[in-house]
């Protein structure tokens, strides 16, 4: 079989794997300081009712200050951990340093389990990095997304 054949083939059986994940439903609408970031058309349930525009501009007037704010006392926190997590590496090894670089989505289902069994103090530093990441850095770029 040519080679042309066979990419082609091969990139149409791909494309049709990829059908399938771009059929999916919508995910639910992000959040920001407890407020629903409703999207507009609506697309899932949680959108309804569609939110006016004066609204969405009056929000983020208001929002998008404080955001920047957190957004920076957040990028100072997770700063700290990598420093200390740099500075203590050699006393604590490496379950501390691959809690700390690794993605928060991961780290929630393996790295809280080392967490624990390293002690109470990785944990809290742990619960503090995933905090930082997820109440005060992310709700910056929802604001500016919606």
């Amino acid at each position: 079989m040519p080679l042309g054949k066979a990419l082609s083939k091969a990139a149409a059986e791909k494309l049709e794997e990829a059908k399938g994940f771009v059929t999916g439903a919508a995910p639910p609408p992000p959040r920001a300081y407890g407020l629903t970031l409703k999207r507009t058309p609506p697309e899932t349930p949680e959108d309804e009712p569609p939110q006016s525009q004066c609204f969405k501009i009056t929000m983020k007037c208001c929002l998008i200050p404080v955001a920047v704010f957190t957004w920076i006392i957040g990028k100072l926190l997770i700063m700290l951990i990598m420093v200390v997590g740099g500075c203590l590496y050699p006393c604590v090894g490496n379950a501390m340093l691959a809690m700390i670089f690794s993605d928060p989505q991961a780290a929630a289902q393996s790295g809280k389990e080392n967490a624990q069994a390293a002690g109470s103090c990785l944990l809290c530093i742990y619960s503090v990095l995933v905090f930082s990441r997820k109440q005060l850095v992310n709700p910056l770029g929802n604001l500016c997304a919606w």
